[in-house]
C-alpha cells in the first residue's frame, strides 16, 4: 500500500493506493461566511485536527496495511523558493509515520500531485514514454500553462509557458462569489447559478499572447454587483465565459508556438462542466487529445501523491 498526504491551502487530503484500488479522503477547511480565505496559521491548525480523523477513518476502512512507502506534498511547485507553511502539517505527519513504520518517505510538489491525479484518472499511459505534454493547472491559487514530461524516479519536469500576470481564475471566482454573498470557495455555487442564465454578456479580460490578466474583469464585476436588481445567474455564466474565452486565447497562441499531441487539464476550476465542455471542444477541434482529471481528482487531493510514491518506490527497485 502506498500512502499520499496533501495539505493545501484549503483542503486536507489522504489517499491509499495498492496499484489497483484508490481510496481518497478529503475535507475542505471551514472558512467563515464573508471571508476570503484563512491565515496560514489557521490552515495548519485545521489540517492537524483533520488528519488525525482521516487516518482513523482510513484505518477503519482497512486501507492502512502493508504500507510500502509514503508520499507527501511539501511545496506548491517544484521551483526554488516555492514554500507555504500549510504543507508542513502534512510533511511532519508523513515524517512521523515514515520513521515509525520504517518505510521510505518521498516528497513532491502540490502541482505534481495535480498532474499525476489527472494522468491517473484519465487511464492514458502516454506519459510513461517521457512524451512532453501541455498541462493547464486551473485551480484556486494557480492558472498556469506548463510544458511537462515525466521523470523516471517519480515527478515531472515542467516549464512555464504562460499563465496569469495577477490573480488566478480560481481567485477571481472566489472573490466574486464572496462579493455576491456566497460561501468560500465559491466555484460550485457560481456554476449552479450559471445554469439558470438567460442573457449572459461579455466581460473584459486582458490577454497578451501567453499571459492574461483578470484584475480588469474583477473590477467590472464588482461594479456590476453594486448595482441594483442584478441577475446573479447571468453574471455567473458571464464570468465563466470570460475565463474560458481568455484560456482559449492563450491556447491559440501556444498552439502556434509549440507542438503537443496531448493536453492535460486539472485543478478545481477544471471540474466545472461549462469550462470542461468549452475547453475540451476547442482543443479536440484542433486535432489534439485532451485529458481532464476525473471530477473527484480535479480539485486538491492526495491521490496523485500516492501514485507518485508508488512510481518512485518501483523505480528505486523496492
Amino acid at each position: 500500500m502506498f500512502i499520499g498526504i496533501d495539505t493545501s491551502n484549503y483542503t486536507t487530503s489522504l489517499a491509499a493506493y495498492d496499484g489497483e484500488t484508490m481510496t481518497s479522503l478529503k475535507q475542505l477547511l471551514k472558512v467563515p461566511l464573508g471571508k476570503i480565505g484563512l491565515r496560514q496559521s489557521e490552515c495548519v491548525f485545521s489540517h492537524m485536527q483533520t488528519l488525525g480523523d482521516m487516518f482513523e477513518k482510513m484505518q477503519n476502512m482497512g486501507r492502512l496495511h502493508n504500507i510500502e512507502a509514503i508520499g507527501v506534498s511539501d511545496c506548491p511547485r517544484r521551483v526554488p523558493g516555492s514554500y507555504m507553511p500549510v504543507f508542513m502539517a502534512g510533511v511532519q505527519t508523513a515524517r512521523s509515520l515514515s520513521s515509525v513504520l520504517r518505510v521510505p518517505l518521498y516528497t513532491f510538489s502540490h502541482q505534481e500531485g495535480h498532474i499525476m491525479a489527472a494522468l491517473f484518472s484519465s487511464e492514458d499511459d502516454f506519459w510513461k514514454t517521457g512524451e512532453s505534454f501541455l498541462f493547464l493547472h486551473l485551480s484556486g491559487g494557480t492558472t498556469e500553462f506548463l510544458k511537462c514530461c515525466f521523470i523516471k524516479g517519480g515527478g515531472f519536469f515542467s516549464e512555464i509557458l504562460g499563465g496569469t500576470s495577477d490573480i488566478s481564475a480560481g481567485q477571481l471566482i472566489d472573490r466574486v462569489g464572496v462579493k455576491m454573498g456566497l460561501p468560500f470557495p465559491s466555484g460550485r455555487y457560481i456554476e449552479e447559478l450559471s445554469k439558470n442564465a438567460t442573457d449572459p454578456y461579455e466581460l473584459p479580460v486582458n490577454v497578451s499572447e501567453n499571459y492574461l490578466s483578470f484584475s480588469g474583469c474583477e473590477a467590472e464585476v464588482f461594479r456590476i454587483i453594486e448595482r441594483e436588481n442584478i441577475d446573479m445567474s447571468n453574471l455567473s455564466q458571464s464570468l465563466l465565459m470570460a475565463i474560458t474565452k481568455s484560456l482559449i486565447d492563450v491556447f491559440s497562441y501556444l498552439f502556434e508556438k509549440q507542438t503537443f499531441t496531448h493536453i492535460v487539464i486539472a485543478g478545481g476550476v477544471a471540474s466545472c462542466d461549462f469550462v470542461r465542455e468549452e475547453l475540451g471542444k476547442y482543443v479536440s477541434d484542433r486535432g489534439k487529445q485532451v485529458l481532464f482529471a476525473g471530477r473527484e481528482y480535479s480539485s486538491d487531493n492526495a491521490a496523485g501523491i500516492a501514485v507518485l510514491a508508488m512510481q518512485r518506490s518501483r523505480d528505486d527497485g523496492r
